[in-house]
C-alpha cells in the first residue's frame, strides 16, 4: 500500500506539470497556437515512447542495479541528442507557429528523456519516493517560473513552454548532480547486450505504435483544421486527471505483476488485471461522467474559452480514455504471458485498429466522430485482448517462470543471479 501512495503521488506531481502547462496554453494562446503545441507534443511523446522502450520498460521488467541504471542513462542521452539535432533543422522548414513550438521542444529535449529515465529507474528499483522528489523538484521550479511569467504579463507559448522546460532541466540536474559521472559508454554496451531480446521487441513496437497514434492529430489537421486538433486535445486536457491515476499505476502494476510471476503466482494474474483493470476504467468514467455534469460556465473559469468547442467531445473522449487504460493494464500482464514478438504485434494491431477507426470517424462525423470511432475500437480490442489474458493465463497456470522473467539484479550490482531457462 505505501508504494501504491508513492507511486500515485509521483504521477499526481508528474501530471500536474503537463496538466498545468495545457491548462495556460489553453487559456492564453489561440485555437490555432495550442494546435501547433499538440502536434509538437505528439512528436516528443513518439521519441519519449522509444526511449522508454530502449531505457525504461527493460528495468522495470527485469529489474534494475547500478550498471543497469549508468547504462540506460546514456543511451538516453544519445537518443535525446541525435532526436533533437534531428528535429532544429527540420523545424525551420515548417511555419509558424509550429516553427516555434519543434524548436522549443528541440532544445528542451535532453532534459525531459533523463529526467523520465530517472525518475523510472527509481520505479523499477521499487523506490517511487525517490521518483516523487524528483517530480516534485520539477513542479516546484515550474510553479515558480510560470508565476513570474503571469506576473509580468509575458504568458505565450515560448515563456509558458520554456518554464516548463527548465523545471524539467533542473530536476534531471538534482537527480544526477554530475552527469558526466553518470555516463558510460562501456556501462551502456553491457545495457544494451543484456537486454538485446526486450528492446528488439519493444522499440519497433512503440514506434510503430506511438508513430500511428501521433499520426492521428496530423490527418485531423489535414481532414479538419487546426483547430478542432485542438478541440480534441482541449477535451482530453479536462479529462487529464483521470488518466494521471492509472499512468501512475501502470510502472506499479508491471512491478508487481513481475512479482507475481516470479514467485509462481500465474493462475491468480487474471484476477489481479482484472480487479486492477476495471477498477481504473471504472474511475475514469467516473471522472469523465462528472465533468460531462459540470456546467459550462466552471469549466470556461478553469479552462478558458478554448474549452467551448470541446464540450460535446468530452463523453466520447472519455469512454475512449476508459478502454484505453483496460488494454493497457491486459497488455501489461500479457508482457509477463508471451512472447515480446506476439505482445509487439498484438499492441501494433490494437493500433491499428485504433486509428483506422479514428480516422473513418472524423472522415463522417467530424470531431466528436474521431472519439467515437476510438471508442467503438476500444471497446472491441479490450473485450479481445482480455479473453487472449485468460486464455494465456490458463495455459500457463503451473508455470513458476513466464518468458519474459528474469531474475532481479541486486541494488549492489554484486552478483547476478543465474538466468532461469524459458519454458
Amino acid at each position: 500500500m505505501r508504494r501504491v501512495s508513492w507511486s500515485l503521488a509521483d504521477q499526481a506531481l508528474s501530471s500536474a506539470s503537463n496538466f498545468i502547462l495545457s491548462l495556460l496554453l489553453l487559456r492564453y494562446t489561440t485555437s490555432q497556437e495550442f494546435g501547433a503545441f499538440t502536434l509538437a507534443f505528439s512528436i516528443y511523446l513518439l521519441i519519449l515512447s522509444v526511449a522508454r522502450a530502449a531505457c525504461s520498460t527493460p528495468l522495470l521488467i527485469r529489474g534494475v542495479g547500478k550498471q543497469e541504471s549508468r547504462g540506460a542513462l546514456t543511451v538516453t542521452l544519445g537518443i535525446s541528442l541525435l532526436t533533437a539535432a534531428t528535429i532544429a533543422p527540420a523545424a525551420a522548414l515548417t511555419s509558424s507557429p509550429i516553427r516555434g513550438a519543434l524548436l522549443l521542444f528541440a532544445v528542451g529535449l535532453p532534459a525531459l528523456l533523463i529526467q523520465d529515465a530517472l525518475r523510472f529507474i527509481a520505479l523499477a528499483a521499487g523506490e517511487p519516493q525517490k521518483a516523487f522528489r524528483l517530480d516534485f523538484i520539477w513542479l516546484l521550479a515550474q510553479a515558480t517560473l510560470t508565476g513570474i511569467v503571469l506576473l509580468t504579463h509575458t504568458s505565450s507559448l515560448l515563456t509558458l513552454t520554456t518554464a516548463w522546460l527548465l523545471g524539467a532541466l533542473l530536476s534531471a540536474l538534482c537527480g544526477r548532480a554530475n552527469i558526466p559521472r553518470t555516463i558510460s559508454r562501456r556501462a551502456a554496451r553491457s545495457y544494451l547486450s543484456g537486454a538485446r531480446d526486450l528492446i528488439r521487441a519493444l522499440v519497433p513496437e512503440n514506434i510503430i505504435q506511438v508513430a500511428m497514434t501521433q499520426m492521428v492529430p496530423f490527418i485531423v489537421a489535414a481532414t479538419l483544421s487546426l483547430s478542432a486538433v485542438g478541440s480534441i486535445r482541449a477535451a482530453q486536457t479536462v479529462i487529464g486527471p483521470a488518466s494521471m491515476v492509472y499512468m501512475g499505476l501502470i510502472p506499479l502494476v508491471t512491478v508487481q505483476a513481475r512479482e507475481r510471476v516470479a514467485r509462481g503466482g500465474g493462475g491468480s494474474l487474471f484476477s489481479y488485471v482484472l480487479r486492477v483493470g476495471t477498477g481504473l476504467s471504472g474511475l475514469t468514467l467516473f471522472y469523465g461522467i462528472a465533468m460531462v455534469a459540470t456546467p459550462l460556465a466552471w469549466l470556461v473559469a478553469i479552462f478558458g474559452s478554448n474549452i467551448n468547442s470541446a464540450q460535446n467531445l468530452l463523453l466520447p473522449a472519455t469512454l475512449a480514455l476508459s478502454f484505453q487504460v483496460l488494454i493497457t493494464v491486459e497488455l501489461t500482464a500479457l508482457r509477463f504471458l508471451r512472447t515480446p514478438r506476439d505482445v509487439a504485434m498484438l499492441r501494433v494491431g490494437v493500433t491499428a485498429l485504433d486509428v483506422a477507426a479514428t480516422v473513418l470517424g472524423a472522415t463522417t462525423l467530424g470531431a466528436v466522430g474521431a472519439l467515437m470511432g476510438s471508442t467503438a475500437s476500444g471497446a472491441l480490442a479490450a473485450f479481445c485482448v482480455g479473453l487472449l489474458v485468460w486464455r494465456s493465463v490458463r495455459a500457463n497456470r503451473d508455470a513458476s517462470v513466464m518468458p519474459l522473467v528474469r531474475p532481479q539484479v541486486g541494488r549492489d550490482d554484486a552478483v547476478a543471479a543465474p538466468k532461469q531457462e524459458r519454458r
